[in-house]
This record gives structure tokens, sequence and C-alpha cells, in this order.
């Protein structure tokens, strides 16, 4: 992409803003809050209300409202 005259900052919005980049978005944000990689329905469905919101907020919400995260021990 940089080679075909695409900047950095266009490359980087590009991933960010496709299923992969939100992807790895999704999966970071399960594992900071959670201590865990997502499950495969929890990717999936994660990754649509993300793309759907485009708020990386949406994610997290219902991560933080979880029994799970209440239930977990501290770090």
């Amino acid at each position: 992409a940089l080679a075909a005259g695409r900047t950095r900052a266009t490359v980087a919005r590009s991933f960010i803003g496709s299923t992969e980049g939100r992807r790895a978005r999704v999966t970071e944000e399960v594992d900071t809050v959670l201590g865990r990689a997502p499950t495969s329905p929890e990717l999936d469905s994660l990754v649509r209300t993300y793309a759907a919101s485009r708020d990386v907020r949406e994610v997290l919400l219902p991560l933080l409202v979880s029994s799970e995260l209440y239930l977990r021990p501290p770090r």
C-alpha cells in the first residue's frame, strides 16, 4: 500500500476500519478487561457491535458489566 503511494495515515485508517483491525481491537479489549482471549462467538458478536457502532465503548460496556469481571480475582 505504501509502495502504491498511500500515506501511512491512510494505510492505518484502512486497517483500523477493516474486519481484521476490529478483530484485533476487540481481542485486545477482552484480554485487557477479562484477562483472556474472546471465544469465537464473543469475538464475532463484539466485532459486529464495533462495526455497527464504530465506537469501542460499545465493545467495552458488556465486558465491564459482566459477572465474569466481578467474579474474577484481582490481578
